[in-house]
């Protein structure tokens, strides 16, 4: 599921990204109507993007996961290294990214 949501990302497949978040996805700033919203913005702004994953770390309880990780996103106009948090619960049969946080990894490379 990792690589679906992933590959979806730097190929621009909007429709497949979002099938990979919970219907009650949200961060600190928006809800899941306001998450669409912005990565439509974000896709439409660039038409390649490269997206890293290492360090990938998953707990598991039940129907519930966190998985941690480094993500190196870079796109012709911007880059960035940070580290993420998915919050991931079970949603007919697949797991879905409930909650994301990001921090940026400053100075790493």
């Amino acid at each position: 599921r990792r690589r679906r949501w992933r590959r979806a990302w730097e190929e621009g497949k909007l429709t497949t990204y979002l099938a990979c978040y919970h219907p009650q996805f949200e961060t600190d700033e928006m809800d899941y109507e306001g998450w669409k919203r912005y990565k439509q913005d974000l896709f439409g702004r660039s038409a390649k993007r490269t997206v890293q994953l290492s360090d990938v770390q998953v707990q598991a309880n039940g129907s519930s996961a966190v998985a941690t990780f480094r993500q190196r996103y870079q796109t012709a106009k911007h880059q960035d290294l940070g580290l993420k948090t998915l919050h991931l619960r079970r949603h007919k049969d697949h797991w879905t990214i409930l909650k994301e946080n990001w921090q940026p990894l400053s100075g790493q490379g």
